[in-house]
């Protein structure tokens, strides 16, 4: 959709940004679930995205060059699952993997 925006928006300087987030800290999961101990769980093992992550995109968008579209931004936790597995930072700076 963002493509199509901007392609409709050309010769108006008017910039389309697309910011893609993963899972971020809100009260969603909290008021969603009802149980305190299942909704601290969605988040268990990384540190979610806060609103001032999407802020700062939203920031770098907005303050590029006026010559410069900033057309996706995709965020996610450093601490961030794929395909099902987990990568973490240990205290003594290796890096693991483990099934989640």
């Amino acid at each position: 959709m963002s493509q199509n925006l901007q392609i409709e928006l050309k010769g108006t300087l008017i910039r389309v940004t697309e910011i893609r987030h993963a899972w971020f800290a809100t009260n969603f999961f909290n008021i969603a679930v009802n149980d305190p101990k299942k909704s601290t769980k969605a988040f268990k093992g990384f540190n979610a995205l806060t609103s001032e992550d999407i802020e700062g995109a939203i920031l770098y968008a907005v303050d590029a060059l006026w010559r410069t579209n900033i057309a996706t931004i995709e965020l996610s936790p450093t601490e961030k699952y794929l395909a099902g597995w987990r990568s973490a930072l240990l205290q003594s700076n290796q890096l693991i993997t483990a099934l989640r």
